[in-house]
């Protein structure tokens, strides 16, 4: 996943995705999908239902302590109440206007505690 940077090429990870797999409270297993190339924003999936895409700023959608939601800036959040915030949005690449980084974005991926991580017996990993 090289692009230019100014005079100097990068050498980077190509993600055009994030994934995330979030037990709820009641033992729910969601799976939340944010691709950076797809025109259909977030998507929510369960065994068993419907998918939901989060498309559009709308209320955010709750599934027992878990919130999913799109923001304005087509960031998609998920917070799991008291735990973590998870999220990921696409920005412009830099230089975009080099022939070398044309139809490239890139994915900011954020994870950030709401409690002492440091301290769990079993964090999130994978």
């Amino acid at each position: 996943a090289d692009f230019n940077w100014a005079k100097r090429v990068v050498h980077g990870t190509k993600m055009s995705a994030a994934y995330w797999v979030v037990r709820t409270s009641t033992g729910r297993l969601i799976k939340v999908e944010y691709d950076c190339t797809s025109t259909l924003g977030g998507v929510v999936r369960e065994t068993g239902q419907r998918d939901i895409y989060l498309k559009k700023v709308e209320s955010p959608l709750t599934v027992d302590n878990v919130f999913i939601a799109m923001m304005e800036s087509k960031k998609l959040v998920v917070t799991v109440d008291g735990k973590w915030t998870l999220s990921a949005s696409v920005s412009p690449i830099p230089f975009g206007n080099l022939a070398a980084n044309k139809n490239k974005k890139l994915l900011d991926i954020e994870i950030e505690p709401l409690y002492d991580a440091d301290r769990d017996v079993v964090a999130p990993h994978g």
